[in-house]
């Protein structure tokens, strides 16, 4: 009699705790989910966003400009320039089309896109691919505080026990990037939420920051703000399943030629020429 009530008691308890791991599990996937959704501008259906863009150059402060100009996944206008520097991309339906005056990315201008949260889709740190992935599981949900700020956070394990987090501000509802990020000041563009100041930093030290003066709802663009000139020699043909819906992609460094590289979830087939020629 008292093994069977034994019996029975561990079943209750086992019963309570995997109750309780379901009702984690799907808090942490409603939380990030929910604030994914919430600062995910490029579901809105025309925007443009302009900002003052600051980079580390030896030591030295080297200031800049950025313009996003978005009429859907299937045409996108991205412009970053500073002294020695000039990038644009276009996007069209299944191409993204780059000109640039030098053969490689510098590594600044790739933290600086790393610093705006959805310049690499796809990647960990992209703002855009938080949410738990098929072979991941939220364990549990705690709460904490992330540079004076209180915040719920989910932690997530894969298959092989590797475990991260993801965090979210309890009063806005917006993620929180940890580590070499610094994003501060939501500001909201129609229903959604945006930092107004993305940074990335080592050490301590700035090396890449993003100061938004300008985001907002608009009506479509004309067709011409998106032509490709014929200077534009640069075209990346991503496959004919992917598509582009988390906004620019980040393009590796790599040198002049026809390359096979990692670009979002998929892979882009690269064509390169030094300044367009």
């Amino acid at each position: 009699m008292k093994l069977h009530l034994s019996a029975v008691v561990f079943l209750l308890v086992c019963s309570v705790f995997g109750i309780a791991s379901n009702n984690q599990s799907q808090e942490g996937k409603d939380l990030i989910e929910k604030a994914a959704e919430k600062m995910n501008i490029f579901a809105l259906p025309y925007f443009e966003m302009k900002g003052n863009v600051r980079i580390d150059n030896q030591g030295k402060p080297l200031e800049g400009t950025y313009l996003l100009l978005w009429n859907g996944p299937d045409q996108w206008r991205e412009e970053i320039n500073f002294p020695g520097y000039t990038e644009i991309q276009l996007g069209g339906k299944g191409v993204v089309f780059l000109k640039r005056n030098v053969d490689f990315m510098p590594l600044r201008i790739n933290q600086l896109r790393t610093a705006l949260g959805y310049g690499t889709a796809g990647n960990s740190v992209s703002m855009m691919s938080l949410t738990p992935r098929s072979d991941e599981t939220i364990k549990r949900v705690k709460d904490r505080k992330v540079n004076g700020t209180k915040v719920k956070c989910a932690e997530i394990a894969d298959q092989d026990k590797h475990t991260r987090e993801v965090c979210v501000d309890a009063s806005t509802g917006t993620l929180v990037r940890e580590g070499a990020f610094l994003d501060k000041d939501m500001m909201p563009v129609g229903p959604k939420l945006f930092p107004r100041f993305l940074s990335y930093v080592q050490g301590g030290k700035p090396l890449a920051e993003v100061q938004v003066t300008e985001l907002k709802t608009t009506e479509q663009f004309p067709s011409a703000a998106f032509a490709a000139s014929r200077r534009i020699a640069f075209a990346a043909r991503l496959h004919e399943s992917q598509s582009i819906s988390s906004g620019p992609q980040s393009v590796a460094a790599i040198p002049r030629g026809r390359k096979t590289i990692p670009c979002g979830r998929d892979s882009c087939r690269i064509y390169v020429d030094r300044g367009g020629r």
